[in-house]
């Protein structure tokens, strides 16, 4: 067993890294998997220093890296304003030499950072477990619609004649035409975020392009040819488009059912589809930590005063992390107003109030201490299976 965490020192990954951090995302995570989609994804992990790569941080034992995280710098919209955020992505040590403190050194050193850079809020993909004690709690919450085979009908030739595959067209007018806009979070922004998204090696997307119907289905590439399940990682478009694409998908396969992954009832598409699925999953999405608490409730202070009247009462919120307190006020003329409300939170209890859970949920629900705060929160959100590395 090795030991003795603190003899190894935190440093950034530099170029000729590259091939290892690899590897090591290859064999320990996605064991395997990664393909071709390594050169979509490497820019977004590494940054754009040819000498550094400042968003992947390593611990090394000599000459070999023992353990690393990516810390991506990413774009978040929440309601409807854009934020600074990271992105904690491609955690990983070597399985002899786990279990001795160094992915909590990193982790560390990684929320240090983030404080340092200004990102507000952060996000991980993980177990819920694992990184709560670093202030990290689950959101976001995606339904996973079960629709068996013959619940699907033969299409015509002419819908045949107009399913493309996405290669042939401009993707940045399927973005403004198909992307979901009725979503109150999402992570936008980003250098080649469609052709990331949509031309991975791991995925195949296809459109149905008609004057009276659009839409767009993305499924996995190369499924196992025993597998019994088509899952649609992402759609968008109006029901009927979606339907002919999946009734095309499942046609003349070894499909029994469909797996459609969307958001919860977001609009008339996904009303449509609470008629057609027989049974639903929900499952949370990511975990979020709160960096910056003051600057998090600036970026809320105009939602907040949309619902209540700042100038006649008291706002008052504080987010408790080990023994700091933060404090956020919001009173437009700071007069002796008495308190409408006064709430203070642990950090984790502080982001299950703002972000969620939403119901169901195996957790329980952080209740509020006045009426205002229900009102208020929580924000729901929906982040599509790309975002994780």
């Amino acid at each position: 067993m090795i030991n003795n965490c603190e003899k190894y020192k935190v440093t950034y990954a530099t170029i000729e890294d590259r091939t290892e951090i690899h590897e090591l995302w290859n064999n320990y995570i996605l064991r395997g998997r990664f393909g071709h989609d390594w050169e979509a994804i490497q820019y977004h992990a590494f940054g754009n220093n040819e000498k550094i790569y400042e968003n992947c941080i390593v611990i090394r034992d000599g000459d070999i890296i023992v353990s690393a995280i990516a810390l991506i710098p990413m774009t978040l919209k929440l309601i409807g304003e854009k934020m600074p955020i990271g992105v904690i992505t491609g955690v990983v040590t070597r399985p002899e030499y786990r279990c001795i403190g160094l992915m909590t050194k990193l982790m560390n050193y990684a929320i240090v950072e983030m404080e340092k850079r200004k990102y507000i809020l952060s996000i991980l993909w993980g177990y819920r477990d694992r990184y709560a004690r670093f202030g990290y709690e689950i959101c976001g919450r995606q339904n996973a619609y079960y629709i068996p085979k013959r619940k699907f009908e033969n299409i015509t030739n002419e819908q045949k004649a107009n399913i493309h595959d996405i290669s042939t067209f401009n993707l940045t007018e399927v973005k403004e035409k198909l992307f979901c806009e009725a979503i109150h979070l999402t992570i936008d922004d980003l250098i080649n975020y469609s052709h990331r998204v949509f031309k991975r090696a791991l995925v195949k997307t296809y459109i149905y392009y008609h004057t009276d119907h659009m839409a767009l289905v993305t499924v996995n590439a190369a499924p196992n040819p025993s597998e019994k399940k088509l899952e649609v990682l992402y759609k968008s478009g109006n029901f009927e488009g979606v339907l002919v694409l999946l009734s095309w998908l499942m046609a003349d396969s070894n499909y029994e059912e469909c797996i459609v992954y969307a958001p919860s009832f977001l609009g008339k598409e996904d009303k449509d589809f609470y008629d057609f699925y027989e049974w639903l999953v929900t499952k949370h999405m990511c975990n979020i930590r709160i960096n910056n608490f003051k600057a998090l409730m600036n970026y809320l202070a105009p939602y907040i005063s949309e619902r209540i009247d700042t100038n006649k009462e008291i706002f008052e919120l504080s987010m408790r992390r080990d023994e700091k307190i933060e404090t956020r006020r919001l009173n437009r003329n700071n007069t002796d107003v008495p308190y409408k409300y006064y709430g203070e939170y642990s950090d984790i209890e502080m982001v299950r109030i703002i972000f969620g859970p939403e119901r169901p949920c195996e957790l329980p629900f952080i209740y509020s201490k006045d009426l205002m705060l229900t009102q208020l929160f929580p924000i729901p959100f929906y982040l599509t299976p790309f975002e994780g590395l």
